[in-house]
């Protein structure tokens, strides 16, 4: 498992435009999770906006209880034209957000997550054991279904900058571990040491 920073890296700083943003929007990855978090998140911080974008399912009827909420000026449902977007726009995307909003409720790795950090993106996401192994506390991170506990999360990022720098640093650099020149580097190390171990022909 592993990103590539490179690319990442290239996508020049663009002006923050969304408070959030959220990749993957599906049941699993948190979409029934959207709304609730959301209002509470306005009775915090009135007016904190929410992009969605990625591979979605189950949009329309996302869209009507955005509508039926009235948070449609708050959340935004990013659709390339194409269908698709190229990865230097999916990495600026993401660059725009200030916070990966990341209520998954089940992950392999989350390389969301990690494409998030490499763009020095801080990240709020339920407590999962997967992401305790693979990141450990380069997540801001609250009990899985918490929905308070989750808003006053992001707000707390939000309005704290001193604990977002953080928190961006600390992703950052975790994120840089799981860069694939990185990780082929070290299963390289690996195959020369048992290489060296085994005995000759």
């Amino acid at each position: 498992n592993g990103i590539d920073v490179g690319p990442i890296a290239c996508v020049p700083e663009p002006v923050k435009q969304v408070d959030a943003v959220m990749i993957g929007v599906r049941p699993n990855k948190g979409s029934l999770d959207v709304v609730p978090v959301w209002k509470i998140v306005q009775s915090i911080r009135p007016g904190t906006t929410l992009r969605l974008m990625g591979g979605m399912a189950g949009e329309e009827n996302l869209a009507k209880d955005i509508r039926r909420e009235g948070l449609e000026n708050l959340i935004e449902i990013f659709k390339p034209k194409e269908g698709w977007a190229p990865f230097n726009v999916y990495v600026e995307k993401i660059k725009q957000s200030r916070i990966l909003f990341a209520p998954s409720h089940e992950e392999g790795w989350g390389i969301a997550v990690c494409e998030a950090m490499a763009c020095e993106v801080p990240v709020v996401a339920y407590d999962l054991p997967v992401y305790r192994r693979v990141y450990g506390d380069a997540l801001v991170t609250v009990p899985e279904g918490d929905y308070p506990a989750f808003a006053k999360a992001l707000c707390d990022l939000l309005d704290n900058p001193a604990r977002h720098g953080q928190a961006m640093e600390r992703g950052h650099r975790c994120a840089e571990k799981y860069d694939w020149d990185t990780v082929a580097q070290s299963d390289w190390r690996c195959v020369e040491s048992l290489l060296a171990l085994s005995p000759s022909v």
